[in-house]
């Protein structure tokens, strides 16, 4: 008997879905529904500190098709979830592509100050961009001609500043650093996004209330740094460190008139010398720079850079000029115009102002001339 031949499914009629009508809404509308933390951590990666999911793509898709484009999820929830999630992947490629001009290498890029900056074990050089541009665009410290290209993106691709705000700090689409390969020079560290402050400065918990509708209490010295002086008035005696006294003590106030005055003091000039010291011993590092003292550093190797390319371009032709003017002596020479020990002299001078240090950009006068 021979087999009934087999029904080819039916190919399903999705409506057209148009990103860019009504001023990009729908797409305007996917970002909203990624920027939610349960697509976040599918798409963007986890928070630092958080847990990762353990939905796919598909399934975050789904959700996000669900509010997006509706009536196409209503026919075939994957294929609405496959175009939301196309388009996303359109739009990350999109980004990379415009978010290149702000970091360009070239004169978008400035090197630090060798001396400071290389590794003499490694020889290492760091390089940094013009300008960082970061997730909340330009600033007052975004230099002109980031800004007018910055311009230039906006007006090709409006939804730039929405994922420039989303993926600017994501190292798959933005790397911290790129390393080249080791050359006559050494590595080259190009650093593409600003350093993340490690060390940030101890929070006053005093200026923090416990409770919402108590007010703040005044903030305590920023010296003192031991916490047993965090509730103690400046004029009460110590009290004894058990459980019992110290919670005794949260409860209930000691009159001042209690202690005397010497005792107290003694004791918080102790305490406060202590802390201190303690204080002076742990920071081993320096402050954190900020951005104001990149931008010296980046002004100041701008003008070291220009200084050095000039000071190049003149070597190179002082020793052109040394070249074509040792020819012309040996010429004479050989000719019989001047004697050898003529030429001898001639040659010795050329040598020795070829070889001299640049002091200025002003030419050295030629010795064979006038």
């Amino acid at each position: 008997m021979a087999k009934a031949p087999k029904k080819k499914k039916e190919k399903k009629d999705f409506p057209t879905v148009s990103w860019t009508e009504n001023n990009r809404a729908r797409s305007h509308a996917l970002l909203t529904e990624i920027e939610r933390e349960e697509n976040r951590v599918v798409f963007l990666g986890k928070r630092k500190g958080s847990n990762t999911s353990g939905d796919t793509k598909t399934k975050a898709g789904k959700r996000i098709a669900a509010k997006v484009i509706p009536d196409i999820y209503a026919i075939d929830p994957v294929a609405a979830s496959k175009r939301c999630v196309d388009h996303w992947d359109g739009l990350v490629k999109k980004y990379k592509e415009h978010a290149k001009r702000l970091r360009k290498t070239g004169e978008g890029v400035l090197e630090r100050d060798e001396k400071d900056e290389v590794d003499e074990d490694t020889q290492e050089k760091d390089e940094y961009l013009e300008s960082y541009v970061g997730p909340q665009g330009p600033d007052e410290t975004t230099s002109e001609r980031i800004r007018n290209i910055w311009d230039e993106i906006l007006n090709e691709f409006p939804l730039f500043p929405r994922l420039h705000t989303l993926l600017s700090t994501r190292a798959n689409i933005t790397p911290p650093q790129i390393t080249t390969g080791v050359g006559p020079a050494g590595r080259t560290v190009l650093h593409l996004q600003i350093e993340e402050d490690q060390n940030r400065s101890a929070v006053d918990l005093t200026a923090m209330p416990s409770d919402p509708g108590t007010p703040p209490r005044p903030s305590s010295p920023p010296l003192i740094l031991d916490p047993r002086l965090e509730d103690q008035p400046i004029s009460a005696a110590p009290r004894p460190s058990t459980f019992g006294s110290l919670k005794n003590s949260s409860m209930e106030s000691t009159p001042i008139a209690t202690t005397s005055y010497g005792q107290a003091a003694a004791s918080s000039s102790s305490a406060l010398e202590s802390a201190v010291s303690r204080a002076r011993n742990s920071s081993s590092r320096p402050p954190k720079r900020t951005v104001e003292d990149r931008l010296f550093d980046i002004q100041d190797k701008t003008l070291k850079n220009m200084k050095r390319v000039k000071r190049e371009a003149f070597s190179q032709s002082s020793r052109e000029l040394a070249l074509k003017e040792r020819d012309q002596v040996i010429q004479l020479a050989n000719l019989g115009i001047i004697s050898p020990a003529t030429a001898k002299q001639k040659l010795d001078t050329i040598d020795s102002y070829a070889n001299a240090p640049i002091l200025d950009s002003s030419p050295p006068s030629s010795p064979t001339r006038g």
